[in-house]
């Protein structure tokens, strides 16, 4: 599963990043009506019963839409550590969406996957000693490790669970839109990492061929020693 292809140019996921985290608002939206709903359902049964279909089914259409959307963005973001200077990945980019597929599995790979991509799209990675010194007083710090992933997947796993055996609907939809929120803070810091990443990358090579050009053009100057 290791990825061993030549390097890609990079390809902003920003827009897809972007989508991604509007499809996940529109889900916690209907998850927090569903919420409601459910609420209601002491003081008018009727109403609650001709909604709660409707809503259902507005929560499974954009929860797959949200999974889908999520996935080509996943896939694009993962094809960039490439270019971002990860020359060797645990997971090649298509063995990441199919480990998103495999159901049970799935559970545990999702953190995995998206810890992994947490961490190597960070933007302290892959510089010399002497660009970092040299940025020092203008790059941000960006820490590999992080709880934001961990707290997302708890919550994720507790809400299949709460639906899984039975328990309050209402429960599950509460633990889904904290998921929701968890993952659209995921989406969006991993993809400012990369954007950073990448920039900071196309800084250190304009920085090199401007040495690289002094160091040429005093050489050139430089007088020659004839024998």
């Amino acid at each position: 599963m290791n990825s061993n292809k030549a390097s890609r140019p990079f390809s902003s996921a920003h827009s897809l990043a972007e989508l991604v985290i509007i499809v996940l608002a529109i889900c916690a939206a209907i998850d927090l009506v569903a919420i409601a709903i459910e609420g209601y359902q002491v003081l008018s049964e009727a109403l609650t019963d001709q909604a709660k279909p409707i809503i259902g089914t507005l929560q499974l259409v954009t929860r797959l839409a949200a999974f889908v959307v999520f996935l080509i963005w996943f896939y694009r973001a993962h094809r960039n550590l490439q270019a971002l200077g990860i020359r060797r990945s645990r997971y090649s980019s298509p063995w990441t969406v199919l480990l998103f597929l495999v159901p049970v599995l799935n559970l545990y790979f999702a953190y995995d996957l998206v810890k992994e991509l947490w961490r190597q799209s960070s933007p302290d990675l892959g510089f010399s000693d002497d660009f970092l010194k040299q940025q020092a007083f203008e790059l941000k710090h960006y820490p590999s490790k992080t709880a934001l992933v961990g707290s997302w997947w708890g919550f994720m796993i507790a809400s299949v669970l709460a639906a899984r055996f039975s328990l309050m609907i209402m429960i599950s939809d509460a633990l889904a839109v904290v998921s929701s929120i968890l993952l659209i803070l995921i989406v969006r810091s991993i993809d400012t990492r990369q954007e950073e990443k990448h920039r900071r990358l196309t800084l250190d090579a304009v920085t090199r061929k401007a040495i690289d050009l002094v160091v040429a053009t005093e050489f050139s100057r430089a007088p020659q020693v004839r024998s």
